[in-house]
């Protein structure tokens, strides 16, 4: 959900060519499978095509390929950083919990509605919605993205 959305906001602030959005899965059963029904129904409710979205597990070369690694949750951003420090291949990225660009919320987690029932993916949306609006006013997106 989270990769779709930011990928929209990038789109409407006319960065989609400037600026690569990718998600990635720290525990992916199968690489390669669509997003949740219930994701695509809530995205495809607010405008926004998630159709071609397909998971894939968080590589460690990804430390070194991205600018910003964002994550839901505090076990997300541990399993992250200790994968980081056991296969560290330089400095690179250090991950960061996406809701610290939440500008309404004061969670910092963002939870996992896979369990839950419909509304907790609109709960979900709606801090989501949120932290991508902070990250599209801060100076979260590569420098190159501003220009």
């Amino acid at each position: 959900m989270a990769h779709a959305m930011l990928r929209h906001a990038c789109r409407l602030q006319g960065l989609s060519r400037r600026v690569r959005v990718e998600s990635a899965g720290t525990h992916v059963a199968g690489a390669g499978a669509r997003p949740d029904a219930r994701v695509l129904t809530i995205l495809d409710k607010h405008g926004i095509n998630a159709a071609r979205l397909r998971s894939r597990p968080f590589a460690v070369g990804d430390f070194q390929r991205f600018d910003q690694i964002l994550v839901m949750d505090q076990g997300h951003l541990s399993w992250l950083e200790a994968l980081q420090e056991r296969e560290s291949q330089g400095p690179g990225t250090q991950p960061r919990m996406v809701m610290e660009f939440s500008e309404h919320y004061s969670e910092t987690e963002v939870p996992d509605p896979y369990y839950a029932n419909t509304a907790a993916f609109d709960f979900v949306f709606e801090r989501l919605t949120d932290a991508c609006g902070g990250i599209m006013k801060q100076d979260v997106l590569p420098r190159f993205a501003r220009d």
